[in-house]
């Protein structure tokens, strides 16, 4: 599908955080909060009422912060100073693309797949290899591509009646060709997303660790997140290739998001990754001589290699 260039479209987008936003820096785990914390306790212990200013350390020093760019170091540095909101708020935050990725892929599945019986979805299941109506396209396209490689050597009616070449991208399911899947090479790349400005701090939350037997707080007690809020993270979207239903459903991904109906990020049930994304700006490119006019040309209709592509995929829908 990449062997000509025909179009290309770039969003800008603006997302800000209107809840705390939390996707959690790997680094900061139960394991390395306590290491950490402990290099500190050890100086505390030596001190007069050193009980009670330990306690304070440990509530002070968060369980989870944003994922951030800063090295490990400043990363233990800022997590483990007596005033760690005002020093976790001077990272380097930002929005891995992977993460938008993942929440945005799974909202356009799981909204086509509401809006078709259970039986007949339009959209794969990623997660089920099982139940043939709702097998993923990764594992439809695996088995496949396994039987054109001689499973059916011995059936001579395969032999006298070679089968077409296989498309991965006619088998699979409207939100795999756009983001693609193990066969399929996706058309849309999504960046991460950079703070805008300093706007927006640091929340910190305090949550109750419950044990699930007794129905009591647990001998974790309390713990703390760090959340962004008032943010604001500026996002590029790149479709190549892309056909106009492509644009369709991201157009409705935007529209919902703009809704606050998307949220990312961990502890959404908790009230965390509400956000509101708006589109700033949109570049539409096309590769070749023309004619071009004002309307928007998907690769089935563009005038130099809108043969080409329809030959190749068809006018595909969903």
């Amino acid at each position: 599908m990449f062997l000509v260039q025909a179009n290309e479209i770039e969003f800008d987008l603006t997302l800000e955080a209107t809840s705390p936003l939390l996707i959690r820096d790997g680094r900061l785990n139960k394991v390395s909060r306590d290491e950490w914390l402990e290099k500190i306790l050890k100086g505390i212990r030596k001190k007069p009422q050193s009980e009670k200013e330990e306690q304070a350390r440990k509530s002070a020093t968060p369980s989870a912060v944003p994922v951030c760019r800063n090295s490990l170091d400043e990363l233990r540095t800022a997590v483990t100073t007596i005033d760690p909101v005002a020093s976790v708020n001077r990272l380097q935050f930002y929005i891995p693309g992977s993460s938008l990725r993942g929440v945005w892929r799974s909202y356009l599945e799981s909204l086509l797949r509401g809006q078709t019986p259970l039986d007949a979805p339009k959209v794969c299941d990623p997660l089920n290899d099982a139940a043939e109506a709702l097998q993923s396209c990764s594992k439809v396209l695996t088995d496949l591509i396994n039987k054109e490689g001689g499973e059916d050597d011995d059936d001579e009616a395969a032999i006298e009646e070679p089968r077409p070449p296989l498309i991965p991208y006619h088998v699979s399911c409207p939100v795999c060709r756009l983001f693609g899947n193990t066969h399929q090479a996706g058309r849309v790349s999504i960046s991460d997303g950079e703070r805008i400005g300093t706007s927006g701090q640091i929340l910190s939350r305090e949550h109750i660790s419950i044990d699930r037997k007794t129905g009591k707080v647990s001998t974790n007690g309390v713990y703390k997140f760090f959340g962004l809020k008032g943010v604001t993270f500026a996002i590029t979207v790149k479709v190549v290739n892309f056909e106009l239903w492509q644009l369709q459903l991201l157009a409705r991904l935007f529209l919902d998001a703009a809704e606050r109906l998307v949220p990312i990020g961990s502890c959404k049930s908790k009230g965390y990754g509400t956000n509101k994304v708006a589109v700033n700006q949109v570049r539409v490119t096309y590769f070749g001589a023309g004619p071009f006019d004002a309307r928007i040309y998907g690769v089935a209709e563009h005038p130099n290699h809108g043969a080409w592509f329809q030959q190749q995929i068809g006018r595909a829908h969903f």
